[in-house]
């Protein structure tokens, strides 16, 4: 595959492409820059010397010549030279145009030396321009010298001996031929530079792990895929080079394929687009386009480069799933699951804590304690908590904690908060749980004014009254059955009568007269 260097970057404009380098451009300024200093070294002396340097158009032209060569010098010392060649060649200009307005003609010696400054600058443009420009200035040089050497040339009024003349041609045709030299030794040394960057591209393509093709842009034929692309659709290189996406059947929806191309077209380059395309076995396979023009022999290119996106989507599917079986599970849990950062920000709130705010999870989330619609102090206790969580890096259990709603109604929960941390150990937030247990304290009240009254019934009972379980505790015991043991019932209910001063064998007796009751399931009455 034979490309321009420009294949390693996004296509430009052919000026681009073919100017000099700056360097190139500064080194032949300052040669003729060099030049125009050596004609004025030269010449100078000798017009003083036979008194020529007070004609007008003398001086005039040996001011503008040296005005040339200095603002080329000047251009080349600040690294501008197209500015360098544009100043040079206008006070040349200026030249002629004193010299023709002082002796009503052209002086062909200068206008020679002109041509080539001319072809200098047209290097800017680069590549083929400079060679045929300066191939025109080149016949123009020696249709001058003919002409003035056959004595065709039509002499102004102010002459300048032949060997002057003859001097001005060399210093011409040496600039010319510079000019033209450094031009092709460019173009030679260009060439061989994209010979080399056509082989490195070659190879680094063809050894990239990324899937690429490269297809004109013009018919979107594919002209050459490495061995990864191969790999993942299933075709070999002959399959895919000459054919096009669509013949190739790659693209599952088309429209979205020619929507990426639009853009690509609008902007030159595509990063990232998703698309579903197609292998040879009918896979599909999710995957990310990227789309960059480059210029393969001054023919524009897109080079096509894809990551396979399928497993990894797969897993994002999987673990959207998974959130939204948790995100589910904990809102169908009757009772308030958050999880807050280090900031005491909320991370994670399910339904049932928006609802007993009457707030929903979007106005929770990424909202900061603070940002509670409750009081004040239930806002800073809930602060104090998490610091303390986030301090001792262990579980805080409360087994009542008083928390008010929107409305400032005191409700009591279990509150648990649980330290989060992550796969490096370090500590990242909490896990809250808090269970409404105001129907369980509702419970333990009755059950508690239950107890009370069955201790009323039972203390004004004129008998000894108890109860114990199938192992023989105490579970229920009257005040007169405490005092005649001379003790309380909370201590024969806590101890039993081990402690009482009974006779080992009245305990035995207690003992088997229990035993019989729970075999028998039968009341025993003793006279």
């Amino acid at each position: 595959m034979q490309m321009s260097v420009s294949a390693a970057a996004p296509a430009g404009p052919s000026r681009q492409r073919d100017a000099f380098d700056d360097e190139h451009h500064l080194a032949l300024l300052r040669a003729c820059s060099f030049i125009a200093i050596g004609l004025i070294a030269f010449f100078v002396p000798l017009d003083l010397l036979a008194g020529r340097m007070q004609d007008i158009a003398s001086i005039a032209g040996f001011t503008f010549l040296g005005t040339s060569a200095i603002t080329g010098l000047v251009f080349h010392r600040l690294g501008r030279p197209t500015a360098g060649w544009v100043s040079m060649v206008a006070m040349l200009w200026c030249t002629e145009t004193t010299f023709a307005l002082f002796h009503g003609g052209i002086d062909a010696p200068s206008v020679i030396f002109y041509l080539p400054l001319i072809a200098a600058v047209a290097t800017v443009l680069g590549g083929r321009a400079t060679l045929i420009f300066a191939a025109v200035c080149a016949v123009t040089l020696v249709m001058f010298v003919w002409l003035e050497s056959t004595g065709n040339l039509p002499a102004p009024a102010y002459t300048i001996a032949s060997w002057r003349r003859a001097i001005i041609h060399a210093a011409a045709t040496g600039a010319l031929a510079l000019i033209m030299w450094y031009t092709i030794a460019k173009q030679r040394q260009r060439r061989e530079d994209l010979q080399r960057a056509s082989e490195r591209f070659q190879t680094v393509f063809d050894s990239s792990a990324t899937p690429s093709v490269i297809a004109r842009l013009a018919d979107r034929i594919h002209t050459d895929c490495n061995q990864a692309f191969c790999d993942l659709f299933g075709y070999t290189r002959d399959q895919v080079v000459g054919h096009t996406g669509i013949e190739l059947g790659l693209f599952r929806d088309l429209s979205d394929r020619d929507r990426t191309f639009d853009e690509y077209v609008a902007s030159g380059r595509v990063l990232d687009a998703e698309h579903d395309m197609v292998t040879a076995t009918g896979e599909v396979r999710r995957v990310l386009r990227s789309l960059t023009a480059i210029d393969m022999g001054g023919e524009r290119m897109t080079l096509v480069q894809i990551i396979d996106i399928t497993e990894r989507k797969r897993a994002e599917d999987e673990l959207r799933a998974n959130r939204r079986l948790l995100e589910v599970v904990i809102d169908a849990m009757p009772m308030s699951i958050f999880a807050k950062d280090l900031n005491s920000n909320y991370v994670m709130v399910n339904r049932y804590m928006a609802d007993f705010y009457r707030k929903t999870k979007e106005e929770l989330l990424s909202r900061h304690t603070s940002d509670l619609p409750i009081p004040d102090e239930t806002r800073q206790k809930s602060l104090r908590d998490d610091e303390w969580v986030y301090a001792n890096k262990a579980v805080l259990d409360q087994n009542l904690a008083m928390l008010q709603n929107s409305t400032g109604t005191y409700v009591p929960f279990h509150s648990i908060k649980i330290p989060l941390f992550g796969d490096d150990g370090e500590l990242i937030g909490l896990l809250g749980i808090n269970r409404d247990i105001t129907d369980e304290r509702r419970i333990q009240e009755e059950l508690r004014a239950s107890r009370r009254l069955l201790e009323i019934v039972i203390d004004s009972i004129p008998m000894y009254v108890f109860a114990k379980d199938l192992q023989g505790r105490y579970i229920v015991v009257n005040k007169q059955s405490a005092e005649f043991y001379g003790t309380t019932r909370e201590a024969i209910i806590a101890t039993g009568t081990s402690h009482l001063r009974l006779s080992r064998a009245d305990q035995m007796v207690a003992l088997e007269e229990d035993a019989w009751v729970h075999k028998h399931r039968v009341p025993l009455v003793k006279e």
